[in-house]
């Protein structure tokens, strides 16, 4: 699968063999200009979901994209990450996201590394501090059919168990998340049956809208104290399909 970016070589590669995550030019989203578009290519081997995004080979990666700032205003102030309530943010290695995508013949399957300097989830919630959510909407991204939340429970040198919310859709996906606290690195591997997502096949030419929200705790401010991500306006700020 490829998510379309607007670049001449990767839109030739998804016109060939690509599945469409693309925002309608009719609907403007807070993406910055030149990364609101992302297609995912064909998984060239087999993915298992196990946290180890070694087998994906040929998968574009998205780093960092901004976000207009505020939701809605049209801005071009666009900015990495979106500080909240005590949370501040001094730079990527406090927190930073690079996120690919494949599918094959039943499901999308979505990598992604947070750079983050420390694990804070104490609240062992599935937003509440250092965690993913995701919606999912139709290719006119006028409606949402899923929201699914993943992360991983406890803090830096006291991990606790993987934590999968499917707070609205069809749900049935799959994550692994794991933390290398040497490289400061969680990785977050999810696997998304074409029923998630409310789709009868998966092939070149398919499309949906996606948006990811990335949120930030730190040790000394724990829970959801800010966030990054790939239309995150889409889950903050209230619900928004046409923001993925």
């Amino acid at each position: 699968m490829k998510l379309v970016f607007s670049f001449a070589v990767h839109f030739l590669r998804a016109v060939l063999c690509s599945l469409v995550v693309i925002p309608l030019l009719a609907l403007a989203n807070d993406i910055e200009p030149g990364s609101e578009f992302y297609t995912a290519v064909k998984a060239e081997n087999p993915i298992v979901v196990d946290g180890d995004l070694s087998e994906w080979a040929g998968a574009t990666r998205l780093i960092s994209p901004r976000t207009s700032f505020p939701k809605g205003s049209g801005s071009e102030d666009y900015i990495f990450f979106e500080e909240w309530r005590d949370g501040t943010w001094s730079g990527p290695e406090d927190q930073s996201t690079v996120f690919q995508v494949v599918y094959d013949d039943e499901n999308v399957y979505l990598g992604l590394v947070v750079t983050d300097d420390y694990h804070e989830n104490s609240a062992n919630s599935a937003w509440n501090g250092d965690s993913v959510q995701m919606m999912i909407a139709n290719d006119a991204r006028d409606r949402q059919i899923a929201l699914y939340n993943y992360a991983l429970g406890g803090i830096e040198g006291e991990l606790g168990v993987i934590i999968a919310m499917h707070e609205a859709g069809p749900g049935g996906t799959e994550a692994v998340v794991v933390r290398d606290g040497e490289d400061k690195e969680t990785v977050y591997e999810v696997r998304l049956p074409k029923a998630a997502l409310e789709l009868d096949v998966l092939e070149a030419g398919t499309e949906f809208g996606l948006g990811l929200l990335v949120n930030d705790g730190d040790e000394d401010s724990p829970g959801q104290q800010g966030w990054s991500g790939w239309g995150p306006h889409s889950i903050v700020w209230g619900r928004s399909p046409e923001e993925t």
